[in-house]
């Protein structure tokens, strides 16, 4: 059954806010500012701004990237639903 870009939105935006506080409180930890860390791997500072709001919708690339910037370890649970 085919999804509307909506249907879609609404599967990945819980998981990139989730992904996003994680990025922010990863950042605000190591006490850098999101322009120094933009800056430091030649990102603009207002794409950092967009992930750590879960306003993109990520690539596994990216997030793995994202990871790495942010001294993260990225690990993915997946299972079957529950019916």
């Amino acid at each position: 059954m085919p999804t509307t870009d909506d249907q879609r939105e609404e599967l990945w935006r819980p998981l990139a806010e989730q992904f996003g506080k994680l990025l922010v409180q990863a950042r605000q930890e190591r006490g850098i500012s999101q322009r120094g860390l933009a800056d430091r791997y030649g990102m603009a500072h207002v794409s950092l701004g967009a992930y750590e709001r879960g306003e993109k919708n990520l690539t596994l690339d990216k997030m793995v990237e994202l990871c790495r910037m942010y001294g993260l370890e990225i690990e993915i649970k997946a299972h079957k639903r529950k019916r």
